[in-house]
């Protein structure tokens, strides 16, 4: 029995979206995304890609999207993931998995002088998704198990002083949640697309280059 990541109203389950294609597709943007900024970083936008929506193989996720009315999350067990294969690299992936639909978290806790937090702390996600992991363990196709964490980039891990690596690694985790929240959603906006016979967004989209928009930038600011 496949798994399934996406559903279509009123079309039958052979037309619905498998998780390995959502997995595939989210993988291959998040992957281009992040070279773009760093060639080295493609191993990390293979890891998000493929681990961001693990809580979908749960049994009770399947049967939502069969069309019982129930509510799990699906988004903290590729987090959980994350640090356990490795605690200390493993925690810049657990934020950007965690967060992809939520946005980013505190670490512990939330802070009144902030205003209201409705998002619960990551510590929090990942001891709840503890056991959901456990759960769907068997589940999981074997190749995404014996995925291995990526080292951490060398500008990070060259910093001269803990205060500068932890400015890189805060920066890092963001760039990592922005790759995944966008191919996720181009992904996403992709299958529906193609769905409904038409051409998918991204393709539509005509963009300048890089080196003209640098340009353009750099007669603005002079």
């Amino acid at each position: 029995m496949p798994f399934y990541a996406h559903s279509l109203e009123g079309q039958p389950a052979s037309k619905w979206e498998t998780m390995q294609q959502h997995e595939e597709l989210v993988a291959k943007y998040c992957r281009e995304f992040l070279q773009r900024i760093d060639p080295s970083l493609g191993a990390w936008g293979e890891l998000l890609g493929r681990w961001h929506d693990l809580g979908k193989y749960h049994p009770d996720f399947q049967a939502k999207i069969m069309g019982k009315r129930i509510q799990i999350e699906h988004a903290g067990a590729g987090a959980r993931l994350a640090v356990t294969k490795d605690a200390q690299n493993g925690l810049a992936a657990a934020f950007a998995i965690a967060g992809h639909h939520a946005g980013l978290a505190n670490v512990e806790t939330n802070l009144p002088d902030y205003g209201p937090v409705k998002r619960r702390p990551l510590a929090q996600r990942l001891e709840a998704n503890e056991i959901l992991l456990e759960a769907i363990t068997s589940l999981l196709p074997r190749g995404l198990t014996e995925l291995q964490m990526p080292a951490i980039p060398n500008w990070i891990s060259s910093a001269s002083s803990e205060d500068e690596i932890r400015r890189k690694l805060s920066f890092f985790t963001r760039l990592l949640f922005s790759a995944l929240v966008d191919a996720d959603r181009v992904a996403t906006g992709e299958f529906y697309s193609l769905a409904e016979g038409k051409q998918p967004k991204q393709n539509r989209l005509k963009y300048d280059s890089l080196v003209d928009l640098l340009d353009r930038i750099d007669r603005h600011i002079d």
